[in-house]
């Protein structure tokens, strides 16, 4: 840098500073390309592949002179361009293809405000009846619940009921209980042998010898006289069924 003038170091410096402002215009040049492709990306419509058949309007059949129909037509006074009927008020056009854009069907006579709208009422009246169903299975789930809780509750009351007149009823209780719980005297082993031998003479004492029947008949004997008498019950049963079967 010594050795150089003024100009030359100059003319150095410019030229650093037009090399740095090319390399600057041409990143902002590829930048501004690939932001234009991105955004013709964005708006482009999709792509999507488009049959197209050799003769869409049907030209081809319009212009034949050869057609069997045509012919016979021709001989009853028609010519190309009229229409069918008496007074030739029919289409004198040929049938051609036509794109539904709007996605109407056949017969399609309502604007679609008004189909929009006869919706929107259908849709609300199910809502509404589908709330109104909803609030009477709530209230009657409400009802079932409060009758299980009073079922419940009388249940309970039932069973401390039962466990109270259970606890004050001593028919249940053995002697050893009722003396353990009243605090009574134990008795000994031989006054309750002395009672027991008591009440076995008076049942002694009561069975006196008129009470006894004394039978001549051997087991083999009374035991047939038994199943003679039932044998005669089961007959006299079985008649009277029939008796009764015959008067019906």
């Amino acid at each position: 840098m010594r050795g150089m003038g003024i100009g030359e170091a100059i003319f150095l410096q410019l030229s650093h500073i037009s090399s740095l402002v090319h390399i600057l215009l041409v990143r902002f040049q590829r930048y501004a390309l690939d932001f234009r492709v991105l955004r013709m990306s964005i708006l482009a419509e999709r792509r999507c592949k488009q049959r197209i058949s050799v003769d869409p309007q049907n030209i081809q059949w319009r212009n034949d002179d050869r057609k069997f129909g045509r012919k016979i037509l021709e001989r009853m006074g028609w010519r190309n361009g009229k229409g069918l009927g008496k007074r030739e008020q029919g289409r004198n056009e040929n049938l051609t293809l036509k794109a539904n854009h709007s996605g109407k069907g056949l017969g399609y006579e309502h604007s679609h405000d008004d189909v929009w709208i006869a919706h929107h009422d259908h849709f609300a009246k199910l809502l509404a009846s589908l709330n109104e169903n909803k609030k009477d299975i709530d209230e009657d789930m409400a009802i079932e619940r409060k009758q299980n809780a009073q079922k419940s509750m009388k249940s309970r009351m039932r069973i401390r009921y039962r466990g109270f007149t259970r606890g004050s009823d001593l028919s249940e209780y053995s002697e050893e209980d009722k003396i353990a719980v009243l605090g009574r005297k134990r008795r000994s082993i031989a006054e309750s042998q002395i009672e027991c031998q008591s009440d076995l003479e008076k049942k002694r004492l009561s069975f006196h010898e008129g009470n006894i029947v004394q039978s001549t008949l051997s087991m083999n004997e009374y035991f047939a006289g038994k199943m003679e008498k039932l044998g005669k019950m089961k007959k006299r049963k079985e008649d009277a069924t029939l008796k009764s079967e015959r008067s019906r």
